[in-house]
């Protein structure tokens, strides 16, 4: 099995307005007459294990699976009892994903504004903002988008069963992982390479506020959208693939217009209270609402 190939990933021009932007997806969508799946990032979608870290003088630092267990062992350690006894369960995974921590998951929701919210980037800063030079600014070019995964049919997929006790998403060995279709008969992925969607088990509330699944990577390390290209990596076997095409949209460069289109993002209720349904959000909207919608003084 191998991922459709299409055009380049750019759909069109950088996203300006909220309705445009809804009326694009909604073509592609029913071209394509698929599930679709979104999220904001940058240019390469690098699971977050795999990608180069840097802190202080220290970088970059490549972690590998194997440091993915270490932290998630960890991680159950001090967050017990609200995770799983067992370090390599999926349920440890999801929480510790939505809590900041590298896995090999990626964040996707159902929701095509969450994700565009995210794309733009915008965040409260107390700091006097740096005019970019004129050069900057004739050669900034755009690196953040929203991007969409196509789902293949749910005929064609096998889902991995994430509440199986023998399930382990760290197995170096991923034939032995467990998948179950919808008409409940059970099957194993094959030896190889795999990209898989997730349903998670929903023991974060921003998890379900966000109304979000997961990919799940065997190679946390290659860029997810690189399976597309014109060159795959590989072939798959076919209970390791979920993922049809890679679609991507990209967001405005300046400022002004980004601005404006998380205000009509804001409206469209998408707001970090919506996104983390906690105190923090809380805070964070009520902050952010007074910044966007302000009637702030300008020099002449």
């Amino acid at each position: 099995m191998t991922l459709k190939k299409g055009k380049a990933y750019d759909n069109g021009s950088a996203i300006t307005h909220v309705h445009a932007f809804l009326e694009t997806v909604n073509d592609a969508q029913e071209a394509a007459d698929a599930r679709f799946y979104f999220r904001g990032d940058g240019d390469s979608l690098v699971p977050h294990v795999g990608k180069k870290w840097c802190y202080g003088d220290r970088g970059p630092i490549a972690l590998d699976s194997d440091d993915e267990w270490q932290l998630l062992h960890r991680f159950r350690r001090f967050a017990n009892p609200d995770v799983s006894a067992d370090a390599a369960s999926w349920e440890t995974l999801f929480l510790a994903r939505h809590h900041e921590l590298p896995t090999r998951l990626l964040d996707w929701s159902t929701n095509p504004l969450v994700a565009l919210y995210f794309a733009l980037g915008i965040r409260p800063d107390s700091r006097e903002p740096e005019l970019p030079t004129k050069r900057e600014t004739e050669t900034q070019r755009t690196n953040q988008y929203v991007w969409a995964i196509e789902l293949r049919s749910a005929e064609e997929r096998a889902d991995i069963d994430v509440l199986a006790p023998d399930s382990d998403p760290l197995a170096k060995e991923i034939g032995n992982i467990p998948l179950v279709r919808a008409n409940r008969s059970r099957d194993q992925m094959a030896q190889g390479d795999a990209i898989k969607i997730i349903f998670p088990t929903y023991n974060s509330a921003r998890i379900t506020a966000q109304r979000g699944v997961f990919t799940w990577q065997s190679d946390p390390t290659t860029p997810l959208q690189s399976y597309a290209e014109k060159q795959p990596l590989k072939d798959f076997p076919d209970n390791n693939l979920d993922i049809a095409r890679v679609w991507r949209w990209p967001i405005a460069n300046d400022i002004k217009t980004r601005t404006e289109v998380m205000q009509e993002v804001n409206r469209a209720g998408i707001d970090a209270r919506a996104i983390s349904p906690d105190l923090d959000g809380i805070c964070r909207s009520l902050l952010n609402a007074v910044l966007l919608f302000s009637k702030l003084e300008r020099p002449a």
